[in-house]
């Protein structure tokens, strides 16, 4: 790290100031600009207080701040996703037995420390919390940082996981979010190829904490992910403004052959987030009512939900018709508020026959287009229809339980109210 240099006085450090908001492309060809100083160094942190602007705002408000490589900053979580972790964390400590409502557990641990996002928002849950990562440079940032944040108490262990798991005493919690990239900087999602390999440690994980939550790519396959995490009490899978950002599995080392509880939530910056609970076995056993006619009201799950793989039983909690058995999309005459997605008002259901199209909507030019379960792509469709993107209505191309093709045209309702 460059804390030999990189202090309040140093022009290194007037500079991030004065330039935060300029862009780091152009600044690189003004290298004049920067003679005498750590270019890469001081292009890196103007680019790292631009990576947490929006992702981790609260840490953007902290002048002290050094960053890391990008690679770093790409796979943290997020301050909206680390805050569901925390809040997670802190209702299953609730509800233990004797636990007071600003209980703390007394030891915990996040083994891949990266950032320090998670360890920083998960470490006021603990009487001590210790931040391991194997890479020495990221813990001199680690422990620089949170000194700045005001955060002073988190202890900085420079150790691989699986080191650590060996030397450490129990417990309380553990977090693990392996790296998703290989050795070429690809990037991976099956759970052994990942790193550290969960299932070589897995044993031990249980065996010196109860409670272990593991953050895994978005794209893991959950039914493969369950049958090598036997212990699994809960899956969580979390978006962020409806793109799915993390997929987490709590493990209990006191769980074994109970069925866990899925949680498909979705994050909303600027509503409170939608959150839909349920088993794989409450879905198999779920049914529901297929439309051939389109009501007043089309319903479109959150990324979370479809994820999860919550397909009939949403319709069936809600009492929701569902267009066909692979359109994932609902409808509905009464106003289903609560529904965990995006809800529009139907304005128009017409056969799907591009010709006819602007015939029967001349006014329509530019709408939102999506397809569900239709034998044409979006892109081939736009320009079937002639229609520019964006605006505020939006056109479905799908497929109703009689098979027949349709264009369903909505206006989106805010925020899931009129």
């Amino acid at each position: 790290m460059h804390s030999d240099f990189y202090t309040k006085d140093s022009a290194e450090y007037r500079f991030v100031r004065e330039h935060l908001q300029d862009d780091v492309r152009k600044l690189a060809l003004q290298r004049q600009s920067l003679k005498g100083m750590d270019y890469a160094f001081v292009l890196s942190q103007i680019s790292g207080y631009q990576h947490i602007v929006r992702k981790v705002p609260a840490w953007y408000a902290c002048p002290d701040l050094v960053f890391p490589a990008s690679l770093s900053l790409e796979q943290s979580s997020s301050q909206y996703t680390a805050v569901y972790k925390h809040d997670l964390l802190q209702s299953l400590i609730r509800e233990q037995p004797g636990q007071k409502a600003v209980a703390k557990l007394p030891l915990g641990a996040d083994l891949t420390g990266g950032f320090g996002v998670d360890a920083f928002y998960l470490s006021g849950l603990f009487e001590q919390f210790f931040y391991v990562e194997k890479q020495p440079e990221l813990c001199k940032i680690a422990a620089h940082n949170f000194k700045a944040l005001n955060c002073p108490g988190i202890q900085v262990v420079t150790a691989g996981a699986e080191d650590y798991l060996k030397q450490s005493d129990k417990l309380d919690f553990i977090y693990l979010d392996p790296s998703r990239r290989d050795r070429h900087g690809s990037k991976i999602v099956a759970l052994q190829d990942c790193s550290p390999d969960v299932s070589v440690i897995y044993a031990e994980l249980l065996q010196k904490a109860e409670l272990v939550l593991l953050k895994l790519s978005p794209m893991i396959d959950l039914s493969l992910a369950l049958k090598s995490l036997p212990h699994t009490r809960q899956i969580h899978v979390v978006s962020l403004d409806n793109e799915c950002k993390e997929v987490l599995f709590l493990l209990d080392a006191k769980h074994v052959a109970k069925e866990p509880e899925l949680t498909a939530v979705n994050l909303r910056s600027n509503a409170a987030a939608q959150v839909y609970r349920f088993t794989r076995s409450s879905e198999a056993q779920a049914s529901c009512a297929y439309s051939s006619r389109p009501g007043k009201f089309l319903y479109e799950p959150n990324a979370s939900v479809l994820k999860a793989g919550a397909f009939v039983e949403p319709a069936q909690k809600f009492g929701l018709e569902k267009l066909h058995k692979n359109s994932h999309l609902y409808t509905s005459d009464n106003l289903e508020p609560a529904f965990p997605g995006k809800i529009f008002e139907i304005k128009a259901t017409l056969a799907a026959k591009p010709r006819d199209f602007h015939k029967q909507l001349p006014d329509l030019l530019q709408a939102n287009l999506a397809v569900r379960n239709f034998p044409v792509g979006v892109d081939v469709l736009r320009k079937k229809l002639a229609l520019k993107e964006g605006g505020t209505e939006f056109i479905f191309a799908s497929t109703l339980a009689d098979e027949s093709k349709v264009f369903i045209y909505g206006k989106r309702i805010i925020n899931n109210s009129l």
